[in-house]
């Protein structure tokens, strides 16, 4: 998740803080019009999933129950306006709501500092005191979470990042490679053991500053590194089959992040049939964590990955095909 905004920031044209109108446009195009399309389709799925028996049980263990006509015209209604609504396999849609805010607090904050020099850095530095003071205070804020803010600043990382260009510099001195490298690599075994790294904590406004600080630094410093040995690998090793694979993903990340908790239920459903476990099991959700905490998770994650992309592959070749 955090790579996602890291990269936002980066890849942001600083052109837009002079059409302040023209990246609101952007930004509901591509993260507002998707959470409503597939947020009212997976609503009116709801039943149908049930059904057949791929819903069954979520997240927190309870049994999901059918949907009467009023909870669908509600949750239809909480998709247009960024509200509970987004159902079952759209799980990680809270990424798309959380992204919206967090990318646009940021643009605020850059736009009326858009004369200092340092306005990336500045912006940065407050928006993670923030949600610091957020996270403490049990401040309440609606639409804004303490992931809300703390993306934020991480994505004025990006903007920083790319401004100084200090993605150059490092890839240019390989020294600071391996520096970065095994300080990333100190700080996932910090997070691994010390902390349930997870983004989603914050955005339900619990856990502590501690841990606020640890995702901060472990999160940002890994999705750096993993920015930084792309660079190296699509210019000094002019990798151009991993440049197509790294293009390819990056245009459909949308897909995969919509279709991968359905894409799940295949892999719950082969489980189901390896071990004979009861046919509720093909329903949990996201996934069969029995299961998943073991080899099973590299395969849900493969997956999840290779089932949308497929998807999508198939789509334009048929597409193509029409076309001739």
């Amino acid at each position: 998740m955090t790579l996602f905004y890291l990269v936002s920031g980066y890849c942001f044209n600083p052109q837009y803080l002079n059409n302040a109108l023209e990246f609101l446009k952007k930004r509901i195009k591509g993260l507002w019009i998707p959470y409503v399309k597939w947020g009212v389709i997976s609503v009116l799925l709801h039943n149908f999933f049930l059904r057949i028996s791929v819903y069954s049980v979520d997240v927190d263990g309870a049994t999901i129950q059918y949907w009467d006509f009023y909870e669908l015209l509600k949750r239809i209604g909480g998709c247009l306006i960024f509200g509970v609504g987004p159902d079952g396999f759209l799980g990680g849609y809270w990424f798309l709501k959380d992204m919206f805010f967090a990318v646009m607090i940021a643009f605020a904050f850059l736009w009326f500092l858009k004369k200092s020099r340092n306005a990336a850095l500045i912006v940065c530095v407050g928006l993670l005191m923030f949600s610091l003071l957020k996270l403490h205070y049990k401040i309440e804020i609606p639409y804004v979470h303490t992931s809300t803010l703390l993306s934020a600043s991480i994505f004025c990382i990006g903007c920083f990042v790319k401004q100084k260009k200090i993605v150059k510099i490092i890839v240019e001195h390989t020294n600071y490679c391996v520096y970065l490298s095994a300080i990333s690599f100190f700080l996932l075994l910090l997070g691994y053991h010390f902390y349930p790294l997870k983004m989603s904590i914050l955005y339900l406004d619990e856990g502590f500053e501690t841990y606020l600080l640890v995702f901060f630094l472990y999160s940002t410093i890994a999705s750096f590194a993993i920015l930084i040995i792309c660079k190296i690998i699509t210019t000094d090793y002019n990798n151009v089959f991993f440049k197509r694979i790294m293009i390819f993903i990056g245009d459909n990340t949308l897909s995969i992040l919509t279709f991968h908790m359905l894409a799940f239920k295949l892999i719950n459903y082969v489980i189901f049939q390896i071990y004979n476990l009861p046919v509720y099991t093909i329903g949990l959700y996201p996934t069969n964590i029995d299961y998943a905490s073991n080899c099973w998770w590299i395969i849900y994650t493969s997956t999840g990955v290779a089932v949308p992309l497929a998807f999508v592959g198939i789509k334009k070749w048929v597409i193509q095909q029409r076309k001739r």
